[in-house]
This record gives C-alpha cells, sequence and structure tokens, in this order.
C-alpha cells in the first residue's frame, strides 16, 4: 500500500507486473485521521479496488482509491492487461472520477444496481454512487452511519445475490489505544444493496435507467 503501485496478475500466462502512479499514494492532507476520539497518521496508498461490468469495447472499468486520500480514480483493464504499456498512457489513462468525502478503506461495486459502495472512515459509515449518475456531493450520499455500530467500517463486499457486507473493528484503538472487551467491536453488517439505496441518490428509476443509457456515449 504504500509503495504508490498496482500489482497485475495473469493466472493464464503467470507473470506479473507493476503499475505505477503519483496518484496511488496518499495525500498529506488526507493522512490524518480522527476516528472514535483515536487520532493518528497512516501514508497508505490502494488499499481496495472494483471492477465494472463490461464496456461495449469488452473492458472493464477498474476503481481504486489511496486509503489515505479522498479520490476516486478510474482506469480502464485494457491499459492494465497490457504488461508493456507505456508509463505516458497509464498518465492519461487514469482518471479522477471525484471526491469522496472521507478517506476510505474498501469499496465494491453491485452489478445488480449498478452501484459502487465504499466506506466513510471519518464518518463511521457507508458511502455509495451510482454510475449512470455524474460524480457530485449530491450523487454519492452516505447512506447508513453510526458512531458506535459502524465505528472504523475496515471492509466492504457486495456478493453475487446483491447483498452488501460491512465490516466495522475499531481498528484505530485497537492500534494506538485501549479496546473494553465488555463491549462489542466487532461487527459483521449485512443489508441487500437495494434496500441500503432506496431513497437515495443511488436509486435509479427504470425511466432514469433509460434516459442515461440514451445520452451515454456510444463506441463507434
Amino acid at each position: 500500500m504504500g509503495s504508490g503501485a498496482i500489482i497485475v496478475y495473469d493466472l493464464r500466462n503467470d507473470m506479473t507486473w507493476r503499475i505505477e502512479s503519483p496518484l496511488f499514494q496518499h495525500q498529506q492532507i488526507a493522512s490524518v485521521y480522527k476516528i472514535g476520539g483515536v487520532e493518528f497518521f497512516w501514508n497508505d496508498g490502494v488499499s481496495s479496488v472494483a471492477l465494472s461490468q463490461k464496456k461495449r469495447e469488452g473492458y472493464r472499468d477498474l476503481y481504486c482509491h489511496s486509503t489515505s486520500s479522498t479520490k476516486l480514480l478510474r482506469i480502464s483493464t485494457k491499459l492494465l492487461r497490457n504488461p508493456y504499456v507505456n508509463p505516458e498512457e497509464i498518465r492519461n489513462g487514469i482518471k479522477i472520477v471525484g471526491e469522496q468525502g472521507s478517506q476510505s478503506t474498501a469499496c465494491d461495486y453491485d452489478a445488480g444496481t449498478n452501484v459502487l459502495f465504499f466506506t466513510q472512515l471519518s464518518k463511521n459509515g457507508v458511502g455509495c454512487w451510482n454510475l449512470d449518475r455524474k460524480f457530485t456531493e449530491e450523487n454519492t450520499p452516505l447512506l447508513v452511519s453510526d458512531c458506535n455500530v459502524l465505528e472504523y467500517p475496515n471492509d466492504i463486499k457486495v456478493d453475487p445475490d446483491g447483498n452488501v457486507w460491512i465490516l466495522s473493528d475499531r481498528q484505530s484503538r485497537f492500534l494506538y489505544d485501549q479496546m473494553n472487551f465488555e463491549q462489542t467491536n466487532f461487527r459483521v453488517l449485512t443489508a441487500r444493496a437495494s434496500t441500503l439505496i432506496s431513497g437515495s441518490r443511488c436509486h435509479m428509476t427504470p425511466l432514469e435507467k433509460a434516459i442515461s443509457y440514451i445520452k451515454s456515449p456510444k463506441s463507434a
């Protein structure tokens, strides 16, 4: 996480290579944390990635972020899958999607709703973004937040059935303070993705989806 790189592994050919970028490194301004009353400093790079559905040209977009950053990044797997890709193509191919509003340890994508879910460390919660909408503060709401139940939301996964799984574990207390083992410190929470986003800007009606598809750029 601290090297500013993503490692790509080609299972078929048993090869690995590094994709490097300054954007994969930490942001100094986002390296100070205060969670559960504990303040600490981390300079962690990329800790989580998520893949979109296949695009019309046959490749997916990879979304990622450094833990000590608030920027969500996007890069096509067309570039990542080429072990001999020109560094300039990588430089030009990594796009800053937008500001997530908090440091984040994990993200995952739900194909059923076309929504990217991501943890929000400093807000003790989970945010979301529907890929059919423009990435703005309004369109990336904080879905759930709880300073007790979701203190330090460390991981998030979406299973094939559309269930979102969230791990909270008060890691900042464990590493830099003390944990009260008379309390519940570790939790695994789950909910349907469709239920979580209901009523939020991450939900889209069939009509909105149709309009978004019509407006989206088409491949030649």
